[in-house]
């Protein structure tokens, strides 16, 4: 995979060109990095707005320091289906509230990300005092998303999360995607891919499984092996 630094150069020549109205942050590989981001693309591209995802309060706490802030602070919660922090995350019920508290200060919106996917769990985060919300993974489940039958089948039979859903990074690896940090895995329902590789099973037979499937099975890998 390409270094980090070079795909945020490619990134910057990017919003330079098109001058998007948003951009959004997520997972420095150290902290100062993305205040080092929210400079470079404030001065590239001064209306593009800059929305940063983080997960600690001692990311918060940061943010507090930088001369150039984002626009929006997104607090994502350890429920988050996306790739959230494995080792020092917390659930959105502890952490949003101690972020909006260290943020009470500041004039940035705060939004709350991770495990929203009802009125239910929206108007908590608003009771929580959080400005809006942000959801993903709900998505999947829509008439629109663009994923296989067999995924958003999966997705939508999936109960009792704890015991159905697991953190591991595999998935990412049959895929071919390398470089996320080891402390950003996402949660994942478990299936077939994992359960052989927990066995034993070599991991290039499954990512030629995953790969046989995509080819003549597309409608079913939700369930067989990893999207």
């Amino acid at each position: 995979m390409r270094s980090r630094k070079l795909l945020f150069n490619t990134a910057i020549s990017i919003i330079q060109k098109y001058n998007p109205c948003a951009t959004w942050l997520y997972v420095p590989e150290q902290r100062q990095h993305l205040y080092e981001w929210t400079s470079r693309i404030r001065n590239t591209s001064p209306q593009t707005q800059m929305w940063a995802q983080i997960g600690t309060v001692d990311e918060a706490k940061g943010m507090l320091g930088y001369s150039t802030k984002p626009d929006v602070l997104v607090v994502q919660g350890s429920e988050s289906g996306s790739h959230g922090r494995a080792k020092d995350g917390m659930g959105l019920l502890s952490l949003l509230p101690e972020i909006v508290d260290t943020m009470a200060k500041s004039d940035i919106p705060i939004f709350a990300a991770g495990g929203i996917v009802d009125d239910g769990s929206v108007a908590a985060s608003l009771c929580l005092g959080a400005s809006g919300v942000v959801m993903a993974t709900r998505f999947l489940a829509s008439r629109e998303a663009r994923i296989s039958p067999g995924f958003q089948t999966g997705i939508l039979r999936a109960n009792n999360g704890a015991v159905s859903t697991t953190r591991p990074l595999l998935c990412n690896h049959l895929r071919g995607e390398y470089g996320w940090l080891e402390d950003h895995v996402p949660w994942t329902i478990i299936n077939k891919s994992f359960v052989e590789f927990r066995q034993g099973r070599p991991f290039e037979e499954l990512r030629e499984m995953r790969r046989a499937l995509l080819g003549v099975l597309r409608a079913g890998e939700g369930r067989q092996g990893c999207g």
